[in-house]
């Protein structure tokens, strides 16, 4: 958990989350917000939850992302008035500095603001809303064959949505028919003790129906 502390107002810390995440901060009452904060470039550095204040703001972030987020902070934060601090808690989806926020469903979690003001990494955010074309998306994934740990069968995976699903993001026809059967090998690099072997699963994505209402995503019925 990441505490963000004021030493003079609260109004010091809000602002500076508010010009610095995608989501709406300000005026949204108590409820915790999923977001993210980006990069200049546009691309996800750690998701977190933040926890509107009663005193402080909290930041609900990755343990092993702390580190690099409390550099980002500091090196935005200039001469804002308030103190920071990071306890953290346990981000293995989303990799830092390469995911998008569409990409990674931050859009249909709540996480993006599309009608609020600047941000840092707004640009790259904003045009790929307008453009309406998301490529890939982090799908649940049913793994079949042997799989050694995980939460029973089901993982998550980056997918190319008009290769491995049966959504159409243009009016164009896909290169191969789809089938909800069909499987993709995935392989892996590990190590075992001072050698390092290679290991594979199938998988099978399938696409949760809170997607299919956003007009990003053209389903064939």
């Amino acid at each position: 958990m990441g505490i963000i502390t004021s030493t003079s107002t609260s109004t010091n810390a809000a602002n500076f989350l508010h010009n610095i995440i995608p989501a709406k901060i300000l005026g949204v009452g108590t409820a915790p917000i999923y977001t993210a904060f980006l990069s200049a470039q546009g691309r996800i550095l750690q998701d977190v939850f933040v926890y509107p204040p009663k005193h402080e703001w909290l930041l609900e972030v990755d343990a092993d992302s702390a580190t690099d987020l409390l550099k980002h902070l500091k090196k935005h934060k200039l001469r804002a008035k308030f103190a920071m601090e990071l306890v953290t808690e346990g981000q293995r989806e989303i990799i830092s500095g390469q995911a998008l926020p569409q990409e990674s469903n931050l859009d249909f979690l709540g996480g993006i603001d599309f009608y609020k003001g600047c941000y840092l990494g707004q640009e790259l955010t904003i045009r790929t809303h307008h453009t309406g074309v998301v490529r890939k998306r982090i799908l649940p994934c049913q793994l079949t064959g042997k799989w050694l740990h995980g939460v029973g069968n089901i993982g998550l995976a980056l997918c190319r949505l008009e290769m491995m699903t049966n959504i159409r993001l243009t009016a164009e026809t896909a290169t191969a028919p789809f089938s909800p059967e069909d499987e993709y090998q995935i392989q892996w690099e590990e190590p075992q003790g001072p050698a390092i072997v290679t290991r594979s699963a199938r998988i099978r994505p399938f696409v949760p129906a809170w997607t299919r209402p956003d007009q990003a995503f053209l389903a064939e019925n």
